[in-house]
Protein backbone atom coordinates (compact mmCIF):
# COMPACT_ATOMS: atom_id res chain seq x y z
CA UNK A 1 0.00 0.00 0.00
CA UNK A 2 1.37 3.55 -0.87
CA UNK A 3 -0.52 6.57 0.27
CA UNK A 4 -0.10 10.64 1.03
CA UNK A 5 -1.36 11.00 4.73
CA UNK A 6 -2.40 14.81 5.99
CA UNK A 7 -2.72 15.71 9.05
CA UNK A 8 -3.72 14.16 12.24
CA UNK A 9 -6.51 16.91 12.29
CA UNK A 10 -7.97 16.01 8.92
CA UNK A 11 -7.58 12.20 8.69
CA UNK A 12 -10.62 10.55 7.50
CA UNK A 13 -11.77 14.18 5.68
CA UNK A 14 -8.58 13.47 2.81
CA UNK A 15 -5.66 11.18 1.98
CA UNK A 16 -5.25 8.98 -1.23
CA UNK A 17 -3.69 5.44 -0.86
CA UNK A 18 -3.37 2.44 -3.91
CA UNK A 19 -2.28 -0.88 -3.83
CA UNK A 20 0.85 -2.10 -6.06
CA UNK A 21 0.89 -5.89 -6.42
CA UNK A 22 3.80 -7.16 -4.38
CA UNK A 23 5.35 -8.72 -7.54
CA UNK A 24 5.95 -4.93 -8.46
CA UNK A 25 7.68 -4.08 -5.91
CA UNK A 26 11.11 -3.71 -6.74
CA UNK A 27 9.81 -1.61 -9.60
CA UNK A 28 8.70 0.98 -7.98
CA UNK A 29 11.12 3.71 -8.50
CA UNK A 30 9.15 6.91 -6.88
CA UNK A 31 5.81 7.59 -5.61
CA UNK A 32 5.50 11.76 -5.34
CA UNK A 33 1.95 12.94 -3.38
CA UNK A 34 0.91 15.76 -5.17
CA UNK A 35 -1.74 16.68 -3.49
CA UNK A 36 -4.03 15.72 -0.68
CA UNK A 37 -5.95 13.96 -3.11
CA UNK A 38 -3.24 12.93 -6.12
CA UNK A 39 -0.79 9.89 -6.06
CA UNK A 40 1.66 9.26 -8.65
CA UNK A 41 3.63 6.44 -8.70
CA UNK A 42 6.77 5.42 -11.06
CA UNK A 43 7.33 1.59 -12.07
CA UNK A 44 10.31 0.55 -13.90
CA UNK A 45 9.78 -2.49 -15.87
CA UNK A 46 10.14 -3.57 -19.41
CA UNK A 47 8.86 -0.07 -20.29
CA UNK A 48 8.23 2.89 -18.16
CA UNK A 49 4.78 2.84 -16.39
CA UNK A 50 3.11 5.83 -14.51
CA UNK A 51 -0.03 5.31 -12.30
CA UNK A 52 -1.86 8.20 -11.09
CA UNK A 53 -4.37 8.09 -8.45
CA UNK A 54 -6.78 10.19 -8.09
CA UNK A 55 -9.14 10.43 -4.90
CA UNK A 56 -12.64 12.83 -5.54
CA UNK A 57 -14.90 14.06 -2.77
CA UNK A 58 -17.99 12.37 -2.06
CA UNK A 59 -21.20 12.38 -2.36
CA UNK A 60 -21.93 13.98 1.52
CA UNK A 61 -19.92 16.79 0.81
CA UNK A 62 -21.92 19.89 0.15
CA UNK A 63 -22.13 21.34 -3.52
CA UNK A 64 -19.30 24.08 -2.16
CA UNK A 65 -17.05 22.01 -0.56
CA UNK A 66 -16.26 20.45 -3.47
CA UNK A 67 -15.43 22.69 -5.85
CA UNK A 68 -14.89 22.93 -9.54
CA UNK A 69 -13.11 19.77 -10.54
Amino acid sequence: MIYKTVSADNRSKEGVGGIINKKYKRCISKWIGGTERILKVELKTKENVTIIVTYGPNENEKTCDKGDY
